[in-house]
């Protein structure tokens, strides 16, 4: 099964740890948890990376369509990870915004949406 659920795991579990006192932080590590909890679905169904061991982050959205057969199921993951890189970035690289506390509770749940979609929490 390799590392990428135990990654995706800690870094979850770091998100909320993090929450209420580094909320930025908070935030990276939520998207940080799905993007190698879809890594590991990538990983299972055979997807190639170009000589990467993960995608490309701007390439996740299209590559959730090849790896659940459920179009409202994948629509709703491609939405999360798509909100959770919007905030990724804002807390990571937008000084002058505000990432605070419901930020990264809102982060956590769109995370966790994805985390068991790919069975990486129930």
């Amino acid at each position: 099964m390799g590392a990428w659920p135990e990654i995706s795991r800690n870094n979850w579990k770091a998100g909320q740890a993090l929450r209420a006192k580094y909320p930025r932080s908070s935030v990276s590590r939520s998207y940080d948890a799905a993007f190698s909890a879809l890594t590991q679905k990538f990983a299972e169904i055979r997807l190639s990376f170009s000589g990467r061991e993960s995608p490309p982050h701007r390439d996740i959205p299209d590559l959730v369509n090849q790896a659940f057969s459920s179009k409202t199921h994948a629509r709703d993951i491609r939405r999360s990870i798509r909100a959770l890189y919007e905030m990724r970035l804002n807390a990571d690289y937008s000084a002058g915004l505000t990432t605070d506390v419901a930020s990264a509770r809102e982060a956590i749940r769109y995370s966790a949406i994805v985390l068991r979609a790919c069975g990486v929490i129930l």
